[in-house]
Formats: structure tokens, C-alpha cells, sequence
């Protein structure tokens, strides 16, 4: 009877032990979920601003915008050649518009673009600062970019 008794004692043990072993498992993949906050968050979508360079200057001279958005610089600057002659081909031929070269030229970050006329350049502010630039070719210009 005692080696009965300790057979079914024996079996509900192991019985128990089986029960508790969990089942294999497909692959889970365990996320981390981060709730750190930072201060360089990528902007979803930013704003596209113009900066007209005409009749020597850069228009706006100065502009504010906010981080993220992106700046286009258009040369749209020409000056127009009418001398006078008597000659028609040559009359024809002074009166056209030649156009200005013109350079985005920034000191604190690694921005130096040349614009022949029609050009146009673009970059995008990823950091809040003030940003000042000049045109190389005619040092007057300049300009300033001021990033919220």
C-alpha cells in the first residue's frame, strides 16, 4: 500500500511539474518604450522661405523662421546695358540684360554658394541661432537669417 500511496504522490508531483512548465513560445520581440524627452525633435514638416537678390541686395535683408524650415535664395539681379549707336545690330546687341553673380556666403556654418543669374540655392536650419551672411562679390550685401 505505502509503495501504491508513493506512486500516485510520485505521479501528482510530476503531473504538477509538467503543468508548470510553461509552452514553448514563437519569437516575440520585446519594444522598449523610450519617454525620454530631447531637445533636438525632428520637425515633421517645415516652411520654405524666399530671399530675393536684386538691385545689389539681398531682400529681405533680415528674416525670422523657425527650426526646420528652409530658405531659397533666387538671383534675380540684372542690369541692362543701353549705350547708344547708330548701328542697329549693335543697338540690338548692348540691349540686352546681362545678369549679376552673387554668392550665399555664411561664416558660422558651411554654407558658400555662388548664384550666376537665375540660380537659385537652398538649406534647411536644423538649430536656433542668428546667422549672419554676405556676398562675397559685393561685400555691401548682407543679410541675416534668425532661427526660433
Amino acid at each position: 500500500m505505502n509503495k501504491i500511496v508513493f506512486g500516485l504522490l510520485s505521479l501528482i508531483i510530476v503531473l504538477g511539474l509538467v503543468a508548470c512548465t510553461p509552452a514553448p513560445q514563437e519569437d516575440v520581440q520585446v519594444l522598449e518604450t523610450v519617454t525620454e524627452e530631447t531637445e533636438s525633435a525632428v520637425v515633421q514638416s517645415g516652411m520654405t522661405y524666399q530671399v530675393v537678390l536684386e538691385n545689389i541686395e539681398f531682400m529681405p535683408a533680415d528674416l525670422e523662421i523657425s527650426v526646420g524650415d528652409t530658405v531659397e535664395w533666387i538671383n534675380k539681379d540684372y542690369s541692362s546695358y543701353t549705350e547708344e549707336t547708330d548701328d542697329e545690330q549693335d543697338r540690338d546687341a548692348l540691349g540686352r540684360e546681362e545678369g549679376i553673380s552673387h554668392t550665399v556666403t555664411f561664416e558660422s556654418i558651411d554654407v558658400d554658394r555662388q548664384l550666376p543669374p537665375g540660380a537659385t540655392t537652398t538649406y534647411t536650419f536644423t538649430e536656433a541661432g542668428e546667422f549672419s551672411y554676405v556676398c562675397q562679390f559685393h561685400p555691401s550685401m548682407q543679410g541675416r537669417i534668425i532661427v526660433h
